[in-house]
């Protein structure tokens, strides 16, 4: 299927020239298909994707299965958890500073497992997933641009994040 693109020349929020600070982007959380630059801003460092596509064909980037828009946010911290998402869990707490995580784990040998192999740098990466690779802040804000249906959002507040939600059209 078939996609436009727009050029984006100059920065959306201020209006100012830009240099590409990020050339060639995949996708490494939904594995979307195409590669994006990203400029940044001579003035204020916001980042902008250029070129861009138009409102009306971004949801042709998006597989059918694709449900991070229109399905009910979970938190997945607070779910039940066997091995795996107890390894997990203990990475983070671990690797990625997220506080009390292992006392949310179900699974003893899945938090054991995870304390030694996280530090195997594949394991420590695939959790890091998580949170994007964001390690814990105290007081940190959260900014989601495209936050699907705030599910991401959801898990961070969890976290101890702070956010806002600003809705625009």
């Amino acid at each position: 299927m078939e996609t436009r693109t727009v050029p984006v020349p100059k920065c959306p929020v201020c209006g100012s020239d830009g240099a590409v600070a990020i050339p060639a982007a995949l996708d490494y959380i939904t594995k979307l298909q195409g590669t994006w630059t990203f400029p940044e801003c001579d003035r204020c460092h916001s980042l902008w994707q250029d070129p861009c596509t138009p409102k009306e064909d971004i949801g042709k980037l998006y597989p059918e299965n694709y449900d991070f828009t229109h399905s009910e946010p979970t938190v997945r911290i607070s779910a039940e958890r066997g091995f795996r998402e107890s390894a997990k869990l203990a990475i983070l707490e671990d690797y990625y500073g997220s506080q009390g995580l292992r006392g949310k784990a179900d699974s003893t040998l899945g938090r054991w497992f995870g304390r030694v192999a996280g530090a195997i740098g594949p394991l420590r990466r695939r959790a890091g997933l998580t949170t994007r690779f964001l390690k814990a802040h105290k007081n940190g804000r959260l900014l989601d641009v495209g936050c699907g249906n705030g599910g991401f959002l959801c898990l961070m507040k969890e976290l101890g994040w702070e956010y806002e939600v600003s809705l625009s059209t």
